[in-house]
């Protein structure tokens, strides 16, 4: 029926009276059935903005694996199986997207001038299998976004949010969320994914930064503690953008965050709920705190094993 429809003109680019948006952009917001329906969308010359808004919509539908129910919340064993599965169904489909040669050209297009790219947007949600399946397709992660006079990559944009993260786990307790821990959790794996992104091709960005630099420019105890425990050199000396000097890991921890944050508070937020995806605010007064010296208690990030 589509094929047919398709076929004697119906118009492509005709958007839904309460949503506005195309067919194509209709199908990827939801589940895909099968790719027959894609391949027949994509077969028509449309305008870039349709296929660059489809993609980024494709992108925001892996972002429900963020919003995870509260462990409180009643469900049944049959329901959180279908939510399991629909999840993997999003992935999928996030895949095969990127993987369609009409598509994937748009990978490092921004909806508006103001706008980020898939990869940055990724990084500021710490969904570390979007940012893998972005990586492998391609997408530019030496690309900085940039507010005023302030800038930041894709791997400075994820430790500025996950130590944002990290201060209100440690801080703010009874109100840290199951969405805020479910982040909070991939925030090592974005970091790592982003670093080898540099590192393969050499550009120096990052020359010598270790695991160790990140758990500690992220100020993930755990992290620091167990990768110490593997023998990881808390001497070990690395590039830091903005640093003239090479930083160990100590270094890196201590390392104002004022630019970062700067960016990260004026970042364009991948979701229609705008609040529920932005740091939690009392986190970055945490953050503002520390480096102000204010009273902020750090006690749970034990950096004694740091010492040169």
């Amino acid at each position: 029926m589509l094929s047919l429809l398709v076929e004697f003109g119906a118009d492509l680019l005709a958007k839904d009276p309460i949503l506005p948006i195309t067919p194509l952009q209709w199908l990827l917001s939801g589940r895909l059935q099968t790719d027959d329906m894609l391949g027949i969308l994509l077969k028509g010359d449309q305008p870039d903005q349709v296929y660059i808004e489809a993609l980024h919509r494709t992108f925001r539908s892996q972002l429900i694996e963020l919003q995870a129910i509260e462990p409180s919340s009643p469900r049944s064993n049959s329901q959180a199986g279908k939510e399991r599965q629909y999840r993997v169904d999003l992935k999928e489909q996030f895949r095969r997207v990127l993987t369609h040669p009409r598509l994937v050209r748009y990978i490092d297009s921004t909806e508006d001038e103001h706008g980020a790219t898939l990869i940055q947007q990724a990084a500021y949600v710490l969904h570390s299998s979007s940012v893998r399946l972005l990586l492998d397709a391609g997408a530019d992660a030496g690309r900085a976004f940039h507010h005023g006079s302030y800038s930041a990559l894709p791997l400075q944009i994820a430790y500025t949010q996950a130590r944002g993260l990290y201060a209100a786990k440690q801080q703010l307790l009874e109100s840290f969320s199951e969405s805020s821990r479910r982040r909070a959790g991939q925030a090592m794996e974005v970091a790592k994914e982003l670093l080898k992104w540099h590192v393969a091709r050499g550009d120096g960005v990052f020359h010598g930064i270790t695991e160790l630099h990140l758990a500690c420019r992220m100020a993930d105890g755990e992290s620091m503690v167990e990768l110490l425990s593997l023998g990881m050199d808390p001497r070990a000396k690395g590039r830091w953008p903005g640093v003239e000097q090479e930083v160990t890991p100590r270094e890196l921890l201590r390392l104002e965050l004022e630019a970062d944050m700067e960016v990260v508070l004026n970042f364009p937020v991948p979701s229609e709920q705008d609040d529920a995806e932005r740091p939690i605010p009392q986190a970055m007064d945490l953050l503002f705190a520390e480096f102000s010296g204010e009273e902020y208690d750090s006690s749970s990030v034990n950096t004694e094993d740091l010492e040169l």
